[in-house]
């Protein structure tokens, strides 16, 4: 702490909570008790030797943790550089080195970042955008045959096909927040782009303190879903396969060609793949509260 260095740092406004030193941790925004999905979902992944690109990093609590996991490379990303001195204090901290860069809206990824990658979390995210759609389009070319993608977003626990958009606020009084998709309409999208739930988990948002609750009592939860990118085949119910085949918006919004020409991703889980589309019925409940290493905390001596 020479020159009060970590404690400088500690006092600015923090995302996660981050151990910068022994004893010192910034106040990040979650609850210490409240789960990290995506956490959780890419603990399940074997990353060594993987090549690996986290969105929306902030202060790359995601990327170290996929560093000290053994991946090979690691680009973490945001919409600028805004959080470069706590992500250079984060690096320090945790013997950790990744790279990153700076991408604007995260949309067309696709056409800003130019390599393929093993793994990919896209968390926290898509609520945050105009058109979630887009932005899966845009990042799909990016990953690997066969790779692995964490998909994390705001849900309504609902049955129906349906996509809630937060107007006037009445699902999140959050200003940079948009659209709340149903279970069945996220799993329709992942499919529909070529990525396979094999798992998935949810937090119901009353298991947790909602800050910005919004007006309206409609039962929503954050559900992560772990996905493989699958080779094209046709198979799906009939008018997503046509769709793919005839489709504008399915051709010419992402690069398919780009998708279907990555190098083979021999990234393996822990655990056995399930392929179930995703319900209400059987999606796993996320355990609550969080362990020492399961949320938004950041630990000297968290290697997962």
């Amino acid at each position: 702490m020479r020159n009060g260095g970590p404690r400088r740092l500690v006092d600015k406004s923090w995302y996660y909570s981050v151990e910068l030193a022994p004893g010192v941790v910034t106040n990040g925004q979650y609850h210490p008790d409240l789960p990290m999905v995506p956490r959780l979902l890419a603990r399940q992944v074997v990353l060594t030797g993987a090549d690996c690109l986290d969105l929306g990093s902030v202060e790359g609590l995601m990327p170290t943790l996929m560093v000290r996991g053994g991946a090979n490379s690691v680009l973490a990303t945001d919409f600028t550089g805004y959080c470069a001195d706590k992500i250079a204090a984060v690096k320090r901290a945790y013997g950790v080195d990744f790279d990153f860069k700076s991408v604007g809206l995260m949309y067309d990824l696709y056409r800003k970042i130019g390599s393929g990658f093993d793994f990919i979390n896209c968390s926290g995210l898509l609520y945050h955008t105009w058109s979630p759609l887009d932005v899966l389009a845009g990042v799909r070319p990016l990953l690997k045959r066969h790779g692995l993608m964490v998909v994390s977003t705001n849900v309504v626990l609902e049955a129906e096909w349906t996509a809630e958009l937060n107007a006037d606020g009445r699902l999140n009084q959050e200003t940079n927040t948009f659209w709340y998709l149903s279970v069945p309409t996220l799993d329709y999208l992942l499919r529909y782009l070529r990525l396979r739930p094999v798992d998935a988990m949810v937090i119901p948002e009353a298991d947790f303190q909602q800050p910005l609750r919004g007006v309206i009592p409609k039962q929503t939860g954050y559900l992560g879903v772990l996905c493989r990118a699958e080779d094209p085949t046709g198979a799906g119910e009939d008018w997503m396969s046509r769709s793919a085949a005839e489709s504008w918006e399915y051709l010419h919004r992402t690069d398919w060609r780009r998708a279907d020409r990555q190098p083979e991703s021999t990234i393996r889980l822990k655990t056995a793949e399930v392929v179930e589309p995703l319900s209400l019925s059987t999606l796993r409940r996320t355990p609550t509260p969080a362990g020492p290493d399961d949320g938004h905390v950041l630990r000297l001596a968290a290697r997962s």
